[in-house]
């Protein structure tokens, strides 16, 4: 009997890693316009605006335009490991990054504007599964950030 609740677990385990990693990236649901999202306040969400405020990262103002910030992202955040581009449209563009081990996809959807003094971004970095990330979603993008 107890070897066959351990099977049990084991098949549970594979069979839930196999969903994860070929878990669909579905653009209908994970391409979103970040300016229009609010922060949801789980721990596995990390929001940045222009605007800022005591739940949401300030963005830094850089002395570019909005399309020049944009083209700069995009190609910083491609040269990131097991990112990829979900989508682009209307001024935004969201990507996909997988953690190593697990290859759990974490979404982030950026968009910048043109703001007093150059440009300034509007991100929202969210986990797919899992309530907490461990902080994961805001340690990249304040890394990608300084990138920048």
């Amino acid at each position: 009997m107890f070897v066959w609740i351990i099977v049990m677990l084991i098949a549970v385990a594979v069979i839930g890693m196999v969903y994860i990693r070929n878990a669909n990236d579905d653009p209908k649901v994970w391409h979103i316009d970040p300016e229009g999202t609010a922060w949801t306040g789980e721990p596995n969400n990390f929001k940045v605006s222009p605007e800022g405020d005591d739940k949401v990262h300030k963005s830094p103002v850089f002395e570019m335009s909005a399309a020049e910030l944009m083209t700069n992202f995009q190609k910083m955040a491609l040269e990131q490991p097991d990112t990829v581009l979900l989508g682009e449209r209307d001024g935004f563009a969201t990507f996909v990054q997988r953690t190593k081990l697990m290859q759990y996809p974490d979404y982030i959807s950026v968009k910048a504007v043109d703001v007093e003094g150059g440009s300034a971004l509007f991100i929202n970095s969210r986990s797919r599964f899992g309530y907490s990330d461990g902080g994961l979603n805001k340690k990249r993008i304040l890394s990608w950030l300084k990138k920048l």
